[in-house]
């Protein structure tokens, strides 16, 4: 390989290298508790080093007002709290009401099954 190849992929993988740094990374984790943790990695280049922050967040209270607190923290303590997520996370209480509907239909279907049959036993012939 000439050696113009050689620098063309090393400016490719620097390049590589500074964008993927500025991407954001989602998703959960579960600790040995079995307790459930959203995480959210940033990846971030700070002058002439590069740190990787690695914030982990714990729901910790229940739904208020259409809002849900919760505790962040660095794993990697870089120092930076710039793209800290936020401590607050918009959240809607379950309203969905159509399991107990579909119960309530299935007690009254039992309920006139039962007074069907009980009256055709005391039907006169």
């Amino acid at each position: 390989m000439k050696k113009e190849s050689y620098v063309l992929i090393f400016i490719l993988i620097v390049i590589s290298l500074f964008f993927i740094s500025y991407f954001k990374i989602q998703g959960l984790a579960i600790d040995e508790f079995g307790e459930e943790y959203e995480v959210v990695e940033n990846k971030k280049p700070y002058l002439g080093k590069l740190c990787f922050e690695l914030w982990v967040c714990k729901n910790i209270g229940p739904c208020v007002n259409n809002a849900q607190k919760k505790s962040c923290y660095d794993l990697n303590h870089c120092g930076s709290e710039k793209l800290k997520p936020v401590d607050k996370v918009y959240c809607e209480k379950n309203t969905d009401y159509s399991s107990y509907f579909i119960l309530g239909g299935i007690l009254i279907a039992i309920f006139i099954f039962i007074l069907i049959v009980v009256f055709n036993k005391h039907k006169v012939y």
